[in-house]
């Protein structure tokens, strides 16, 4: 089971936690397209920045030219 709330608030303002229900233990495979968004979301926070700004979004729509 996920950490429990109170274990979560005590995490540092530089983490974050974002639950995909639709994981497992790798949510890497199970969940390709939200993971490697929010990973490439995670990269590209300026230096300093919290990760407390990732949000996981619904869904994702690319611009196609």
């Amino acid at each position: 089971p996920p950490p429990s709330v109170e274990k979560l608030a005590s995490l540092s303002h530089m983490m974050h936690h974002i639950i995909l229900d639709g994981s497992g233990h790798f949510p890497m495979m199970d969940e390709a397209p939200k993971f490697n968004r929010l990973l490439i979301d995670f990269l590209a926070l300026e230096s300093g920045a919290s990760p407390q700004e990732l949000q996981l979004k619904e869904e994702w729509k690319r611009r196609v030219r």
